[in-house]
């Protein structure tokens, strides 16, 4: 997974299968600014011998000589994608509960200083990342409606989805994510 998530910083989002193989991992969203990049991928783990459950894989990159490599061996963060219904569409559907947006995680432990990964609805079409220090639009345009967006600072933050008139229609901050 860690070379396809490079060639993703580098080239883009290729369109998914229409089977998967369920051996390998699937780059669903990716961020990146000048020296950091994060890359979430669609992976299926065993539920048991027969029945393979859908997992979220989320790994950081650090610029390096012109290259993307991950700054700690093993530094991916991987998560069973739960919710209800059999298909990964279904899953998402229920993890979004209605809402426009969600976030399922954030990570402050390696660079950049904040790195976002969750879901949004098919109504959202464009993304801001709000600081105090600027803003950072991001399009909506991940696989299954996954994204992934970073700071190199660890400012306060909020996420504005808006719809194809671009009027607001969701948001969640550092304090509300949660809940």
């Amino acid at each position: 997974m860690a070379s396809s998530g490079a060639r993703v910083l580098d080239n883009g989002l290729e369109a998914l299968p229409a089977h998967f193989d369920e051996t390998l991992g699937y780059p669903l969203a990716f961020w990146k600014s000048q020296h950091h990049g994060a890359v979430v991928f669609l992976t299926f783990g065993p539920q048991s011998e027969t029945v393979k459950s859908p997992h979220i894989w989320h790994m950081n990159y650090e610029r390096v000589n012109e290259t993307w490599e991950q700054p700690h061996p093993g530094s991916a963060v991987g998560q069973e994608l739960l919710g209800d219904g059999p298909t990964v569409e279904s899953k998402i559907e229920s993890i979004l509960g209605g809402r426009p947006l969600v976030t399922t995680s954030t990570a402050t432990a390696d660079s950049p200083a904040v790195t976002l990964t969750g879901w949004h609805s098919m109504k959202v079409r464009a993304m801001t990342f709000v600081q105090p220090s600027g803003s950072q639009p991001f399009t909506a345009n991940g696989h299954y409606g996954a994204w992934v967006i970073g700071s190199d600072s660890a400012e306060p933050w909020r996420i504005e989805a808006r719809d194809d008139m671009g009027h607001l229609i969701g948001s969640i901050d550092k304090d509300s994510w949660m809940r």
